[in-house]
């Protein structure tokens, strides 16, 4: 018998709605008419330049409710827990050719998720790194060090905040957009 263990829950769903597309795509123009979206970008890996925080910026929030009630419905799922969550913060990031993200992860939150926007072709994938310690001095292949993700638009992907992650160097010439969320038990 075959048993896994310490397992770690990764989750990707599809959210596709016109409202939501509408109404992110409104935003990004309106950052690109504040300040342009060839200014924002991951070049050196870190996110201070490549983000643009929303967590306030939906007029009618359509992409928050959803992807709460997905991440609530998560936590549940692998917890048993129906405690409420509350989005602690939220970015668009703009990955344009060259541009990528270091391996990082928040600490003070419980859950995390990125709702993929725009991925043209070329664009990066999201790369988690085995919390397992062991696999990098073991005879692991690269496949149980590191779970592959790739971009596919109007999906949203769930994992724990503690899960190590990173967005591979972007290859596509229009930019990758996504959606970044941590949240918290209220």
């Amino acid at each position: 018998e075959q048993m896994k263990a310490f397992y770690t829950p990764i989750e990707t769903c599809s959210i596709s709605d016109r409202d939501i597309t509408t109404e992110i795509d409104e935003i990004i123009s309106n950052i690109d008419n504040e300040m342009g979206i060839h200014n924002l970008g991951n070049v050196w890996g870190d996110q201070i330049n490549s983000t643009y925080g929303i967590k306030d910026s939906f007029d009618s929030h359509h992409l928050h409710k959803r992807v709460l009630s997905k991440a609530k419905w998560f936590y549940f799922d692998h917890t048993g827990n129906d405690s409420d969550l509350i989005i602690t913060s939220s970015f668009i990031n703009f990955y344009s050719k060259g541009h990528y993200q270091s391996f990082h992860q928040p600490y003070d939150d419980i859950i995390s998720a990125v709702f993929f926007h725009k991925c043209p072709p070329g664009s990066s994938s999201l790369i988690f790194k085995n919390p397992n310690p062991v696999v990098d001095y073991s005879r692991f292949t690269m496949q149980d060090r590191f779970w592959e993700t790739p971009p596919i638009e109007n999906h949203l992907v769930l994992f724990p905040s503690w899960l190590s992650h990173k967005v591979e160097i972007n290859q596509s010439v229009k930019p990758r957009i996504t959606i970044a969320y941590n949240f918290k038990l209220k």
